[in-house]
């Protein structure tokens, strides 16, 4: 039997933090059992990107008490004339699923599993300690990653949906670019594992604060009525197989060259002939080049295009757009609105893991019989 996957987004207007959250959370109504909700808004240093998202861990435990979803806060720009805003992830759970709440060293998870599969949901995963190097940062979250899945016998390599946030993803410390210190941390977690069913789907874009932080869902098929299956886009080279004149910044000393990003264009999870694609940060690359001098509408068409290849018939059903330049939202958001017209939508600001690269979409299609 089919379960139904729902995703939308609530905002508020800008406000003072405590005031926006305490009015968004009043007047969110949840149709079905959240699973995951993720916040995103400005934030100014990392001792406030604390304060917020211990005042969400809060509210929300009060809101929801024992059966709170996963949470996670991005230090990121809304844009459009929103102060806050949350995208919530919600599912219908059947009767014969068993839904369990849990938590490991302080760090919240949601398991749910039949006979098909086991999913774990996982997020807001930071380091203790802010202020350490980015590569510290991606080690201590792997670390925390590994260890919850080791105790749910989750194998890394089912994990189908990442979402990495880097605090300034393009900048470099001590020669060393940051995206790609966080890629070289991935490589050696990932390597623990054979991915026979093709890496994550995933997104690696910057936030203004916060250092490293991690989002997952994963699922382990236990038969043929789950089929988990990668998207390629045939007018892309895969990420993970990018050659080293995409990589930027020092070799990390534990390896012999500067590794790829480990994730696949999209993926797809299908339970009794139904389920989810979610569609991977996609951008305006041809081949392994970026699109260069074209201009924001330009960059927005082509990521639609690579988009549009990888999801096929299946519309989109959200989408959240990263825009490197505020500027630049009413030109983007106008091609947008005509190529993807009805589909919920938020505006972000974050620097992209290319510098020349003006824009960034994600997004989830709900496949059906």
């Amino acid at each position: 039997m089919y379960r139904k996957l729902h995703y939308k987004y609530a905002t508020i207007s800008a406000q003072p933090f405590e005031k926006m959250l305490s009015q968004l959370l009043a007047e969110l109504n949840c149709t079905y059992t959240p699973m995951r909700m993720v916040f995103f808004t400005t934030i100014s240093s990392n001792s406030q990107y604390v304060e917020y998202l211990t005042l969400i861990q809060r509210m929300i435990n009060d809101k929801f008490g024992t059966q709170a979803p996963v949470i996670s806060l991005v230090a990121q720009d809304t844009l459009a004339h929103v102060g806050l805003a949350v995208e919530i992830h919600e599912m219908e759970i059947l009767a014969s699923e068993s839904l369990l709440y849990k938590k490991w060293n302080n760090t919240s998870y949601i398991t749910l599993h039949d006979d098909s599969c086991k999913r774990l949901f996982l997020g807001g995963i930071i380091s203790k300690d802010l202020n350490q190097s980015i590569a510290a940062q991606s080690e201590e979250v792997f670390d925390t990653i590994e260890a919850i899945m080791e105790i749910e016998s989750m194998p890394i390599y089912s994990i189908v949906r990442q979402w990495n946030y880097i605090e300034k993803i393009t900048e470099y410390n001590q020669e060393r670019q940051n995206y790609q210190a966080f890629n070289d941390v991935r490589s050696l977690f990932y390597d623990q594992t054979e991915w026979k069913n093709g890496f994550p789907a995933a997104t690696g874009i910057g936030m203004d604060w916060g250092g490293v932080m991690i989002d997952l869902n994963a699922t382990l098929a236990y038969n043929a009525d789950t089929n988990i299956t990668p998207i390629d886009n045939p007018l892309q080279v895969a990420a993970h197989a990018y050659s080293q004149v995409q990589l930027l910044g020092k070799v990390d000393e534990r390896l012999s060259h500067k590794t790829t990003p480990k994730f696949e264009r999209a993926k797809q999870v299908i339970q009794c002939g139904s389920g989810v694609l979610y569609v991977s940060g996609t951008a305006a690359i041809r081949g392994e080049l970026s699109l260069q001098g074209v201009g924001i509408e330009e960059q927005t068409r082509i990521t639609i295009e690579n988009i549009n290849v990888l999801t096929g018939k299946h519309p989109l059903e959200i989408i959240r757009v990263y825009l490197k330049n505020t500027e630049e939202l009413e030109a983007a958001e106008t091609v947008i609105s005509q190529l993807y017209h009805g589909v919920s939508a938020i505006y972000l600001q974050a620097d992209v893991c290319r510098e020349e690269l003006l824009i960034e979409i994600e997004g989830v299609s709900i496949i059906t019989h």
